[in-house]
């Protein structure tokens, strides 16, 4: 017959059933000499395993095997260490790259406030730079994540974390190009009516917008459609399929500091469009170190690397 669960028991029953084994467990601790738990130790604080594994190292540091590393990787750092997670944890060193180390909201620097990066999705795992800005600490409390008012009473109340909310900017520009690997007529040069959807997702301010409108239009324009319109697009992107243009319009407004930015819909004509995400984005883009600056780069994974560094950690 199958042993009853505790929660079965009536609740005294069950309290006491627990203090028994507790008891029980505490009593094989104290007992030294049985040859249950009390006789166990932790090994790495025996003194005769501590001195085993410093002479192992010890050995192998003399024969030479860590003459390659540094730092115990072998010299891999970033996307060539197979562990590299692209920058989900540098987001604060990537941000100081591009942006000065102050406050979004009430321009405080460093020397007035401490400054810190915030996620405007939320999301810790979110290191675009669209995902990104410098706040103080009273900022990030007090406006961010409190907002307090005052009633006509004089009475102070605080919200707690305004919602979330989805904005959308439509753009239209003309353009030709060319796709010679296409069996159809696109293999000639053609022209289009590209319409762009650009659509940003933040919480809301303290004056319940997410952006500016007219601000979020004067990036785009100047990033991208001041580029590409009546412009041959093959001089600024070697295969400018639809897809491959939305990934180049997102490179580019993230360039340009737009924040917030969640959506891309692109359309050559009324009846076909394209889009992608920022966990699209996320999931094929990541940031390296190159030349000592970070760069959002195509994910890639050297499997000879990998497969090296494995058969290492087996050994």
């Amino acid at each position: 017959m199958p042993r009853k669960k505790m929660s079965e028991y009536p609740p005294e029953v069950a309290a006491k059933m627990r203090a028994d084994i507790s008891e029980g467990m505490r009593r094989v601790w104290r007992n030294r000499n049985s040859n249950g738990l009390g006789t166990r130790k932790n090994g790495a604080l025996q003194l005769e395993v501590q001195k085993s594994i410093s002479d192992s190292v010890k050995k192998r540091w003399e024969e030479g095997e860590y003459n390659n590393r540094e730092n115990g990787m072998l010299g891999r750092f970033f996307s060539e260490h197979h562990n590299w997670q692209w920058g989900v944890r540098q987001y604060r060193d990537i941000l100081t790259q591009f942006e000065e180390r102050k406050c979004v909201i009430c321009g405080r620097t460093e020397d007035e406030s401490k400054i810190d990066a915030h996620h405007i999705d939320e999301d810790r795992k979110n290191y675009l730079l669209s995902n990104l800005v410098w706040t103080c600490v009273p900022c990030h409390y007090h406006v961010l994540h409190k907002v307090t008012t005052r009633t006509e009473g004089g009475a102070r109340r605080v919200r707690l974390r305004r919602p979330f909310v989805s904005i959308s900017k439509k753009f239209k520009f003309e353009y030709s190009h060319i796709l010679p690997w296409h069996p159809g007529k696109c293999s000639q040069l053609h022209g289009h009516s590209g319409k762009l959807k650009v659509e940003l997702k933040a919480r809301l301010d303290c004056n319940d917008v997410v952006a500016d409108f007219y601000d979020v239009g004067q990036v785009v324009k100047m990033s991208v459609i001041k580029e590409l319109d009546h412009r041959f697009l093959n001089d600024y992107i070697t295969n400018p399929t639809s897809e491959a243009m939305l990934f180049w319009i997102w490179h580019e407004l993230e360039k340009a500091g737009l924040k917030g930015l969640n959506k891309l819909t692109f359309s050559e004509t009324d009846s076909s469009s394209a889009t992608i995400s920022k966990a699209d984005v996320l999931e094929a883009f990541g940031w390296d170190m190159l030349s000592d600056n970070w760069t959002l780069v195509e994910k890639v994974e050297d499997l000879d690397v990998v497969n090296e560094v494995m058969l290492e950690e087996e050994v």
